[in-house]
């Protein structure tokens, strides 16, 4: 078997066996003279059944980790991830906002990307995939990041070995505790060091007035159980986050003992900001014991609410420290992160790494365009500069999976690197899309309203600064024809004529010759079979889409012959 014990180990070990040994000398005489040999047995066992277990806890991570499906099916709570983003987003940064994180199916893409071990490895994935970059520099530090925990084997499995050990968070909200203004209240501390040490002069106490002593640590050791049970309850979800805290800088500590060059800036920033931590590490042992172990201890602990002092001590080094802890956590967490995005990249049937720019011209060209979220998905490709798109095409010819596929592929390039296509080049783009707006009862908003505002607030992005890249699905279809054609038309020339490209679905052909030349017809089509129904290739085609099928799927599945007839009938002078 291989020899996993280490310095700590051998010492651990080394200590047990002097502790025996000494107490074997002092009886001495007492004990026949093979008493030396059976302790020294004793100890061989005693490592061999340490070592045992270790390789035991080894093996159970790597048969964890090697069932790489089964982590990334983990059951996730999104509240919980987005915390983190929530209390960051506060900052003025360019994020993806709400409506295009829901029009694009996000949370999903989330999931396929996750493979992550510990809670702020979630986090900060979900905060890097709301978080465009738009800087060069930036991307090419993650790229780099991403590609050696890709590549280099034996640095990822040394990552995870590590993060596996932190593992989630399932009691208590660290984001709370670092986020939120803590205790302030400075009394409190030397109140229950006061209790603690009238505590200890009660004890002294009995051997100088005895009966008024005992007396004395009665009374004493009720107001410390009576504080210890009533604090406790009050604390120990913070308790419980301070514990997590503490094996977060903990396995911050870990990654800085790595040897690998690609590390050098991130255990450089661990070590600066672990360097005010110290104290935090120490004092966060003595606060995160389970009680009903061990009576005794939890005895002494009450009597001198050791927990609570302890609390309000590493409570108070949190609130002085805060700026340094944020930066450690988020920095294991983006290490959990990136190393995920290898996994998702080695679960991927084809990925490129994209090729942004920040040219004069806006553009944005992907070869083989797939989405993540579409098993056996049909590929598209496009090439868009300086221009926008009109895309028609009939009911579930894949117009909308089109647009999402887009969408999704703009976001992973510019925040994890990475795309799901042969090939892939674009500018830097805020992204923004209006697929799947909604009306809201809860405030009488109406769906047309609910539209309105979701394209209003593109407009309203539209700037000098960064081109946007605005995807758009059925504009105001909660409208009537007229008004419907007529805005969208003067909406969709005032987005060409800004730096932008725009991306437009539609079921309004008369749309085409009234928006700018700059818009290109593209269209999807499908087969029509009597027998089998419709057949869609899901294919981009140029041009505007020459088919209707609305009422031959509603004649397909089961609609009586004298609607379908007549609503035909009724199209034809229309047409003619």
């Amino acid at each position: 078997m291989k020899n996993n014990l280490n310095s700590k180990d051998i010492i651990v070990i080394s200590l047990m066996g002097a502790v025996l040994l000494i107490a074997i000398g002092f009886l001495g005489d007492n004990l026949p003279e093979y008493s030396y040999g059976l302790a020294f047995g004793i100890i061989v066992f005693i490592a061999f059944i340490y070592n045992t277990y270790k390789e035991k806890i080894k093996n159970r991570y790597k048969v964890f980790l090697q069932n790489e499906e089964e982590l990334n099916k983990k059951k996730r709570n999104f509240s919980n991830i987005s915390k983190l983003h929530k209390v960051l987003k506060l900052n003025n940064v360019e994020y993806i906002d709400d409506q295009t994180w829901a029009d694009l199916e996000m949370d999903k893409v989330f999931e396929k990307v996750d493979y992550t071990l510990t809670t702020p490895g979630e986090q900060a994935l979900y905060e890097i995939l709301r978080k465009p970059l738009y800087n060069e520099k930036e991307l090419a530090n993650r790229k780099e990041l991403i590609n050696s925990m890709q590549s280099n084997e034996d640095l990822k499995e040394e990552l995870q070995r590590i993060l596996f050990k932190l593992g989630m968070q399932y009691n208590g909200d660290i984001i709370e505790l670092l986020y939120t203004q803590g205790e302030t209240k400075g009394y409190k501390k030397y109140l229950y060091d006061f209790l603690a040490l009238l505590c200890l002069i009660s004890i002294g106490s009995i051997f100088f007035i005895k009966t008024y002593g005992v007396l004395m640590l009665l009374f004493v050791s009720s107001i410390n159980m009576y504080i210890h049970y009533k604090i406790n309850k009050d604390i120990i979800g913070k308790v419980n986050s301070i514990t997590y805290l503490a094996e977060v800088l903990a396995t911050a500590k870990k990654i800085c003992t790595l040897d690998n060059v690609v590390l050098n800036d991130i255990k450089d920033n661990l070590e600066r900001n672990l360097k005010e931590c110290s104290s935090i590490i120490k004092n966060s042992s003595s606060i995160g014991r389970i009680e009903g172990i061990d009576a005794l201890g939890d005895y002494i602990n009450i009597l001198f609410l050791s927990q609570v002092r302890g609390y309000y001590s590493v409570i108070e080094s949190i609130e002085k420290k805060k700026d340094f802890i944020r930066e450690v956590y988020y920095i294991v967490g983006e290490v959990d992160a990136l190393v995920a995005v290898g996994l998702f990249r080695k679960h991927l049937s084809e990925y490129t790494e994209p090729e942004l720019g920040k040219e004069i011209d806006i553009e944005i060209q992907g070869e083989d365009l797939k989405n993540p979220l579409v098993e056996e998905c049909v590929a598209n490709s496009i090439h868009l500069k300086n221009s926008g798109i009109i895309l028609t095409g009939t009911n579930m010819s894949g117009k909308s999976t089109f647009l999402r596929t887009l969408g999704i592929n703009a976001i992973l390039a510019q925040t994890i690197y990475t795309t799901c296509s042969k090939s892939y080049k674009s500018s830097y783009f805020n992204i923004l899309t209006s697929i799947s707006p909604k009306d809201d009862i809860s405030t009488g908003k109406s769906y047309y309203l609910g539209e309105a505002e979701s394209v209003l607030r593109i407009l309203n992005k539209l700037n000098d600064k960064i081109p946007v890249l605005c995807i758009i699905d059925e504009i105001f279809r909660g409208t009537n024809p007229i008004e419907r054609i007529s805005a969208s038309a003067e909406i969709l020339n005032y987005i060409i004529g800004r730096k932008a490209i725009s991306i437009v679905a539609t079921h309004d052909i008369d749309l085409i010759n009234l928006v700018d030349k700059r818009y290109t017809p593209f269209y999807f089509s499908e087969e029509v079979d009597e027998r089998e129904g419709l057949k869609f290739d899901y294919k981009i085609k140029n041009g505007v889409s020459p088919t209707r099928n609305a009422i031959k799927l509603l004649r397909f599945i089961g609609y009586p012959e004298e609607i379908t007839k007549g609503a035909e009938e009724r199209i034809l002078p229309l047409e003619t």
